[in-house]
């Protein structure tokens, strides 16, 4: 359940469902209770679950799961849990579960080799667009948009 995590590695004063959160805009953020400052800048700290639905953005996913796992390192961070949910977007996993039969590009997508490879890597799940549904605020109606894959890192 969210209510079991603390902070929220990605949001904004408005979108977020946590008491803490770090956004994208500091400099007008922080006039937001709960504000933490941006997620490139904070440090993880011991004993805390963090949820991180990242923009789409291959590059920014890069530098921000590298610096997760990079602080992961730390020896003295321990009790550390981090819930990452972001679409699949990797045309080997699609392939694996039959969403993209026909590709012949069996590329990976860096975002989740940099977490697929931590050895802090507790568990992933995929999730396939058939299986829930997002609501459109836009057009009123709930949609099956996209596969989505859940991962999990820990650090005991």
């Amino acid at each position: 359940s969210i209510s079991d995590y603390d902070i929220e590695l990605c949001a904004s004063p408005f979108n977020r469902t946590l008491k803490y959160f770090c956004g994208a805009y500091p400099a007008t953020d922080l006039y937001y209770k709960g504000s933490l400052g941006n997620v490139l800048d904070i440090s993880l700290k011991s004993d805390t679950k963090y949820t991180l639905n990242p923009p789409y953005e291959e590059t920014f996913m890069n530098r921000l799961f590298k610096k997760v796992t990079k602080e992961l390192e730390n020896d003295e961070l321990h009790g550390v849990t981090i819930f990452i949910s972001i679409p699949l977007l990797d045309n080997y996993l699609l392939k694996m579960i039959g969403r993209d039969k026909n590709t012949t590009d069996s590329c990976r997508y860096i975002p989740y080799e940099i977490l697929m490879s931590s050895k802090y890597l507790k568990s992933s799940t995929i999730l396939s667009r058939d299986s829930y549904q997002y609501y459109d605020y836009y057009e009123c109606i709930y949609k099956n948009v996209v596969d989505t894959i859940h991962i999990t890192l820990y650090k005991s």
